[in-house]
């Protein structure tokens, strides 16, 4: 990932070299200005969405949410052990909520509980995708600009759609 990444940067500096080079390192520096000021928007909705993780855990309402989304999990994960669902569970919630960042310990978790090598790769589809019901992340974006934040339906149906494709692409595609 982080070779592809590099490669993206290297081609996309290239390309601004030949065709502005003047604007190379203003733009740069302007990207890294806007990090930083966009880094407490971010901050502050992994500050609300984590604890409630931690909550959901020590009271045990994960066990519960699990219960909840068992079948699910069973019908996109067939056959793996039952310690994987738990956390196949949390990372799906998590992602659903829309704190897809706050669902990688969970996925990671799942991951090594995990023995199928097609549910590995659907776990990853889906985690890219990332199908949300309230999409935290760029409503705080959008929030934080002084944009509307009226995107919830039309991000819920393009996630869904890709996440349906995405599903029956891994099922399609995919060998164990």
């Amino acid at each position: 990932m982080n070779l592809a990444l590099l490669f993206i940067y290297i081609v996309c500096s290239v390309m601004i070299i030949i065709k502005a080079p003047d604007t190379l390192i203003p733009t740069l520096l302007q990207g890294s200005e806007n990090t930083i000021k966009f880094l407490p928007v971010l901050f502050g909705s992994y500050c609300v969405f984590i604890p409630l993780i931690k909550i959901l855990e020590k009271s045990k309402l994960d066990k519960s949410l699990a219960k909840l989304i068992s079948p699910l999990n069973k019908a996109l994960f067939p056959k793996e052990k039952k310690s994987a669902y738990a956390h196949l569970s949390l990372n799906l919630s998590t992602n659903l909520l829309g704190i897809g960042g706050a669902s990688t310990p969970s996925g990671l978790k799942a991951m090594e509980e995990m023995t199928s090598k097609k549910n590995k790769i659907m776990l990853v589809v889906i985690n890219s995708l990332s199908i949300q019901i309230i999409p935290t992340t760029v409503v705080a974006m959008r929030a934080a600009k002084g944009s509307a934040v009226d995107i919830i339906l039309p991000s819920l149906l393009v996630t869904a759609l890709t996440t349906v494709i995405g599903v029956v692409l891994v099922r399609v595609l995919v060998k164990e």
